[in-house]
């Protein structure tokens, strides 16, 4: 298993997409498990609690067609996530991601670094757009 680009075509040393998915899962994954579960059959959903108690989400929407919403309910913390997405949407094994819908303008890889989270109020709807990986740290 290895994080190089699989296209020959690729400058060598350039990471592939896979690379930036087990970025984001180090990112938003604590170290202790919690039960979560989705009613949507393709929005797959990883819930952790990180040390200091913040809690850590990992929403993958498999459906290359529709967004997935899902709220924030009773949360009263600060809350920062990153969307990592094909770039211009397209399929989940696609060759040039974005992180928060910024790509790095390539016909390969993604933007490095990542750019800064994105911010969400508490109680409010997290968009899991189409063939998607969102990440969400919900503070305590």
């Amino acid at each position: 298993y290895a994080f190089g680009h699989p296209d020959p075509s690729v400058p060598e040393g350039t990471l592939a997409p896979k690379y930036y998915a087990s970025w984001l899962w180090r990112k938003a994954l604590g170290g202790s498990v919690i039960d979560a579960s989705s009613s949507t059959a393709t929005l797959k959903v990883y819930a952790t609690r990180f040390a200091g108690g913040e809690h850590g989400l990992v929403l993958i929407n498999t459906d290359e067609a529709a967004a997935a919403s899902v709220t924030l309910a009773g949360v009263k913390g600060r809350v920062n996530g990153w969307v990592l997405s094909a770039a211009g949407g397209g399929a989940m094994m696609a060759p040039v991601v974005a992180v928060n819908g910024v790509d790095n303008g390539l016909s390969w890889g993604a933007p490095w670094p990542p750019p800064a989270p994105y911010a969400a109020t508490s109680g409010a709807a997290v968009d899991v757009p189409p063939a998607s990986v969102t990440a969400v740290i919900v503070y305590a």
